[in-house]
């Protein structure tokens, strides 16, 4: 371990956490690798939500490689290499969905949003309706198949327009 605290891990403790974590994933998808996914797996909406349902399942299986795979804390630089390999299938399949154009924004988006749901589900920060976890599985399953059905649909101009130089 590195530094003064036991919980850091080093880059390359993280890098190889992230490409265990990712590979589990992609393993309960029976995905290919990123190469392959964009050749040979059919590319669907349904994958994009496959692969959502698996990284909630991680997540509630494994809490802490969940953790270090999707939050491993700015201190912790990951191998831009290993970063974009590991986040290529992803930006095919929403490439497909939302165009070529938009392909890093429709995964940033699909990311955002899976990691936002399943970090409030996992810290029992969801306090609509009754406050407790009913619902949670429904609400999971609207959430990512509205996205999927968004990145799907015509985007205009003037959406587009106002999102200009907010990008990082």
């Amino acid at each position: 371990m590195a530094g003064d605290h036991p919980c850091r891990l080093d880059a390359v403790e993280a890098t190889e956490g992230l490409e265990r974590g990712l590979g589990v994933v992609g393993e309960r998808c029976r995905l290919r690798p990123a190469d392959a996914l964009t050749t040979r797996h059919v590319l669907t909406g349904e994958t994009v939500v496959r692969i959502a349902r698996e990284t909630r399942a991680f997540a509630s299986e494994r809490p802490a490689s969940f953790a270090l795979v999707f939050a491993p804390g700015v201190e912790v630089e990951i191998d831009p290499e290993a970063l974009g390999a590991a986040s290529a299938g992803l930006i095919a399949l929403t490439g497909r969905l939302a165009g070529p154009e938009h392909a890093l924004q429709a995964a940033r988006t699909v990311t955002a949003w899976a990691t936002g749901f399943i970090g409030m589900e996992r810290t029992d920060a969801f306090r609509l309706g009754s406050g407790g976890s009913e619902g949670l599985d429904e609400a999971f399953e609207y959430g990512i198949r509205t996205i999927v059905g968004a990145l799907g649909a015509p985007h205009s101009a003037a959406g587009a327009a106002s999102s200009r130089g907010r990008s990082r």
